[in-house]
C-alpha cells in the first residue's frame, strides 16, 4: 500500500534555523543583522529588557552623532527585535540615506515588511539590495524564498539558481530550489538537489525531511524511513516529519509504532487538527484489523 493513501499528508512550510546568543550581547556586537541568523528561542521578560535599554541607548547615540550609519543600523535591528516594525523601518531608512549602497539596511526593511505582511514591499526591497550587491547568493536565496511565499515557484527557481551560479555551495539554495522543484512535480530534481544539500550539511534537518517526502512520493519507503528518522533526531521538532512516519508505518501494518509516531506530531502541536486526525485514523485502523483478526 503507497504510504500516501493511508494518511492524508501534508507538508512541511519552510523555516529558518538560528543559533543561540543572548540578546543583548548580539545586538551590542553587531551581531544580529537583517539576515536574522544570530538569535533564537523564546524572547524571556530579560530579553525584552536587554532590547529596551538598547534601544534607549542607541537612540541616545543617535542624537548625539546622527550621521553614523551603524547607530541607526544598531537601533533598527533593536527595534525589529522588540517587534516595532514601523520605526524600525525609519531607522533603516536611515541607514540607507546616509549609505545608499547597503544591501543590509534594505534587508532589514524587506523583514519588517514581511513582518507586517507586505510582501510586495519586502521583494522591493530586495530587490534594491541586489542591485547594491549583485554577487550576493544570499540575497537571491531570500528573494527566491518571497517568491515561494507569493507561491511563484517558477520566479523562485529562478533566484534560487542564480543563488547557486554565485555560490554553488550556497546549501540553503540547493535546499529550497529542491523544494521548490518538488511542489512543481519535479521529484527527480528535487532529489538531486536536496543530496547537494546535504552533501555540504548533512545534518540540515530540513534537506533530511525535503529528501525524505520525496521519496515517500515515489513510494521508495526503504530510502525515506531512514532519512526521515535521522531528520526527527536532529530536529525532534519536526511534528510533520512525525506525521510521516506514522503514514509509512500505518501503510505497512505497523500500528504500534505508527501510534507512537502519531503521538509525537501530537505532542509536538497539540491543537493542530491534522495531526490529532492522524492519530484518530491510525488507531482506527489498528482497532479494525485486531478485531478482524480475533
Amino acid at each position: 500500500m503507497n504510504p500516501r493513501n493511508a494518511i492524508d499528508m501534508g507538508r512541511k512550510t519552510m523555516k529558518n534555523s538560528y543559533t543561540s546568543l543572548p540578546i543583548a550581547l548580539a545586538l551590542a556586537l553587531g551581531l544580529f543583522t537583517v539576515s536574522g541568523n544570530a538569535i533564537a528561542g523564546d524572547i524571556t521578560t530579560q530579553d525584552k529588557e536587554d532590547i529596551q535599554n538598547t534601544i534607549v541607548r542607541y537612540k541616545a547615540a543617535v542624537g548625539m552623532n546622527p550621521k553614523n550609519p551603524k547607530n541607526h543600523l544598531a537601533l533598527a535591528n533593536a527595534y525589529h527585535m522588540s517587534g516595532d516594525f514601523d520605526n524600525a523601518i525609519k531607522s533603516f531608512k536611515e541607514v540607507i540615506k546616509l549609505t545608499p549602497d547597503s544591501s543590509d539596511a534594505y534587508i532589514g526593511v524587506s523583514r519588517a515588511l514581511v513582518r507586517k505582511g507586505d510582501d510586495a514591499g519586502a521583494l522591493q526591497a530586495l530587490q534594491d539590495a541586489s542591485l547594491c550587491n549583485p554577487n550576493s547568493a544570499d540575497i537571491h536565496y531570500k528573494i527566491g524564498n518571497l517568491y515561494v511565499r507569493q507561491k511563484n515557484m517558477e520566479k523562485a527557481i529562478v533566484s534560487y539558481r542564480q543563488a547557486l551560479k554565485l555560490d554553488n555551495n550556497h546549501y540553503e539554495s540547493h535546499r529550497e530550489l529542491g523544494a521548490a522543484l518538488g511542489l512543481k512535480g519535479d521529484i527527480k530534481g528535487q532529489i538531486e538537489e536536496e543530496k547537494k544539500a546535504l552533501s555540504i550539511k548533512p545534518d540540515d534537518g530540513d534537506s533530511l525531511y525535503y529528501l525524505g517526502t520525496a521519496y515517500v512520493n515515489l513510494d521508495r519507503k526503504a530510502e525515506a524511513i531512514p532519512l526521515l528518522e535521522k531528520c526527527v533526531r536532529v530536529d525532534p521538532r519536526n511534528a510533520d516529519a512525525y506525521r510521516y512516519l506514522a503514514g509509512i508505518k500505518a501503510a505497512d501494518g505497523e500500528f504500534k509504532v505508527a501510534i507512537g509516531f502519531a503521538q509525537k506530531a501530537v505532542d509536538i502541536k497539540p491543537d493542530n487538527k491534522s495531526y490529532q486526525m492522524t492519530l484518530e485514523k491510525i488507531k482506527a485502523a489498528a482497532s479494525k484489523t485486531a478485531s478482524k483478526s480475533k
